[in-house]
């Protein structure tokens, strides 16, 4: 187990050298993306959900930073305006959800008991806002009141995704109940100083991914039904657990300088770098480099059985194509919008060829040098 010290140590050592990173999308070129033709309206959608719940100018500007429109319009190119505004619910609300327990300033963050107090009060609000464990046609949305003013915009999803049969919004509901746990688990460790193995790392991190809960609904968002064979099906679960696998690992890879300059250490890349012997950045993330490619694999294998079961029935197939390439732009989309959004700022780290040299702590980084990790595609 790493100890606070070990960690301080950790982050001394990184604190002078550089991530070097392939361009991620050559990896992808193959797979559908793109944005949304409201992707102007949606900006505006998402930005009015955030402001009508805080007024702090520093979370207003890094919500401007952020474009959380952006990556919805990236995630649901195809949806109708009725579906991307539930889409951006979503990322709206778990953009700000868990600042009040992440930051560390709140009281709420820094208090174990009203930590669990704030994940117990929002997933019950969740459950009742989705129209779960009780009748809820008749309910309206100012029936349950809100525990804390963020779950004013997942209002906006919960209620949307009542248009969903009660089967989809279970699903969506147990990757919310899976995310927050894990934002639990997560504050629990930066309270009491743990230093997670990679082991314990992967558990936590595959449900603050918050990927599930879109993956349990893509049906909604593409406005078709698929029979429950088919949506309960193990190559269905393969989808939606590779996409989280792939999303968790392009957003630690892009993430780890803002993270590490934070003394905020808990990342893929370093937990991974904390395990190498001897310790060795490039090494780390190529070994994300690898479970990358290895989860694209599974994911495409998964495609394949998929498609060979409906071979026959055009209709389903065509629905079925449909819910898989949402997975594909949760992938594409989150690439894409991390690599433009001004919240990471990559452009200053581009390279001529594509690849990207990031100082984990800026003014630190020894001339940008750093072992870089091989690329494959």
């Amino acid at each position: 187990m790493t100890t606070p010290n070990e960690a301080e140590k950790l982050y001394e050592e990184l604190k002078t050298q550089s991530l070097h990173l392939p361009d991620l999308r050559l990896k992808f070129q193959d797979w559908p993306q793109g944005d949304n033709v409201r992707l102007d309206d949606i900006r505006v959608e998402a930005d009015k959900m955030i402001r009508s719940v805080t007024e702090d100018k520093e979370m207003l500007d890094n919500a401007e930073r952020s474009d959380m429109g952006h990556l919805a319009s990236l995630w649901y190119p195809k949806a109708g305006w009725t579906e991307l505004q539930v889409g951006a619910a979503y990322l709206a609300w778990v953009f700000i959800w868990d600042d009040e327990i992440d930051l560390g300033m709140s009281e709420t963050a820094k208090s174990s008991e009203l930590g669990r107090e704030y994940c117990d009060k929002s997933l019950d609000y969740i459950n009742k806002s989705m129209g779960l464990n009780y009748d809820w046609r008749n309910s309206k949305a100012e029936d349950i009141p809100h525990p804390y003013r963020y779950m004013r915009i997942f209002e906006k999803f919960g209620f949307g995704l009542r248009a969903a049969d009660e089967d989809q919004r279970w699903q969506a509901y147990k990757g919310l109940r899976d995310y927050i746990a894990q934002v639990g688990v997560e504050h629990s460790r930066q309270l009491n100083g743990h230093f997670p193995t990679s082991k314990e790392y992967l558990a936590m991190r595959r449900g603050t991914a918050g990927v599930a809960p879109v993956a349990g609904c893509t049906e909604f968002m593409n406005g078709v039904k698929l029979p429950a064979w088919l949506r309960h099906s193990r190559e269905m679960e393969v989808l939606a657990r590779e996409a989280t696998m792939m999303c968790l690992i392009i957003n630690d890879l892009y993430s780890a300088h803002k993270e590490v300059a934070s003394k905020t250490l808990q990342n893929y890349v370093v937990v991974l770098y904390a395990e190498c012997e001897p310790r060795s950045l490039g090494q780390s993330v190529k070994a994300l480099l690898d479970l990358l490619d290895e989860s694209k694999t599974a994911f495409n294998k998964a495609v394949e059985s998929l498609e060979k079961q409906v071979e026959r029935d055009a209709e389903l197939g065509k629905n079925l194509r449909a819910c898989i390439d949402t997975h594909r732009h949760f992938v594409t989309g989150l690439i894409e919008w991390t690599l433009t959004s001004a919240r990471y700022k990559m452009d200053k780290y581009l390279q001529k060829d594509g690849s990207f040299i990031i100082p984990l702590v800026p003014g630190k980084a020894t001339n940008g040098r750093g072992e870089s990790a091989p690329i494959t595609m």
